[in-house]
């Protein structure tokens, strides 16, 4: 089940949005280059997805346990320490997470209350900004599980 929520969905999410991307590009392209009409809220539509797409894919790489780490001193020690090592990484990540969703939030909160909304889209803010708060929150509980259970 964890894998299914934490892992799969973000994975699928973060593809359809990186593939929506794509499409919008090629479509922006063509629109451009061979009718001399390009797509003018493309490059907002992209960045949009983009910024969705990486946060969906922050979690599914924290659920995996997967993140880009400086372990070459931290190899040489003992499996036990390393063990340790790895839990307080956990712990601080969780809570550095869980800090950046809450200011995160604070952000999000205000551009909700002023109705701001995008240039081309026209859509509201909260919209591209919500892949902020939500991509911290799934990914502290998914390292907070890695930390309760263990790795697979």
């Amino acid at each position: 089940m964890r894998d299914l929520l934490l892992v799969r969905l973000p994975s699928v999410l973060a593809g359809i949005c990186m593939l929506g991307g794509i499409g919008i590009n090629f479509a922006n392209v063509v629109g451009r280059y061979f009718f001399g009409a390009p797509i003018f809220w493309a490059e907002e539509a992209m960045i949009f997805l983009i910024i969705w797409a990486v946060f969906l894919g922050f979690v599914a790489v924290t659920a995996q346990g997967e993140h880009l780490k400086m372990d070459l001193m931290a190899r040489r020690l003992p499996e036990r320490a390393q063990a340790w090592l790895e839990r307080l990484g956990l712990v601080l990540g969780v809570g550095v997470m869980l800090f950046l969703a809450w200011q995160s939030w604070a952000s999000l909160s205000r551009l909700w209350r002023f109705d701001m909304r995008s240039i081309a889209l026209d859509i509201p803010m909260v919209i591209p900004h919500a892949a902020v708060p939500v991509g911290f929150v799934l990914s502290a509980v998914a390292a907070a599980l890695l930390l309760v259970r263990g790795r697979r």
